[in-house]
């Protein structure tokens, strides 16, 4: 199967309060490689290929987390429930399930790291497909099922550059006292 995505660089406020969290985290979802960089933390997935995925985080002091949620696949609602209790252990801030939060054949457990970043581990039943409202698209609107995702997408994305603008003008407003 190839590759769907490359790496995520995810930024905290404070390494050292996330470290923990992470380095519990990631290899319990299969990024075992521990790839020692300077002021990152890199788990990279385990291969067959010299390449391969990687998840790495490093320190931004000015970072503020945003609406964003990175989601991870689990093979089954065992696995969520074992890695549920692997992150409340390693110190993930505002658990909620695991369960069936968004919708029949959708489990999955909400948390967020020491920064306020979101994540999320899910298994999805086959043909379970749930946008934000727990719907799924397909069966509450047929004609337009594809068309509404992308229109969930397309807000999330008006959103997230807001957000990056209103931070961006309030840094240029502190720089300038």
């Amino acid at each position: 199967m190839r590759r769907r995505y490359d790496h995520v660089d995810l930024r905290v406020r404070s390494l050292a309060e996330a470290q923990p969290l992470y380095e519990t985290l990631l290899p319990a979802l299969g990024f075992t490689l521990d790839v020692g960089i300077e002021g990152w933390l890199q788990f990279e997935a385990a291969g067959e290929n010299s390449v391969s995925e990687f998840f790495g985080v490093t320190e931004s002091s000015r970072h503020v987390a945003n609406e964003c949620r990175i989601a991870f696949w689990a093979d089954s609602t065992r696995e969520v429930d074992r890695l549920a209790e692997i992150v409340v252990r390693a110190g993930a801030r505002n658990v909620e399930g695991p369960g069936y939060h968004e919708g029949p054949g959708y489990y999955a457990v909400f948390f967020e790291d020491p920064s306020g970043n979101r994540l999320e581990i899910c298994h999805r039943a086959e043909g379970a497909r749930w946008i934000k409202t727990g719907k799924d698209a397909r069966t509450h609107f047929p004609a337009h099922g594809a068309e509404l995702v992308h229109l969930v997408s397309l807000v999330c994305l008006v959103c997230l550059v807001r957000r990056t603008r209103e931070t961006r003008q309030t840094r240029h407003q502190i720089d300038r006292l």
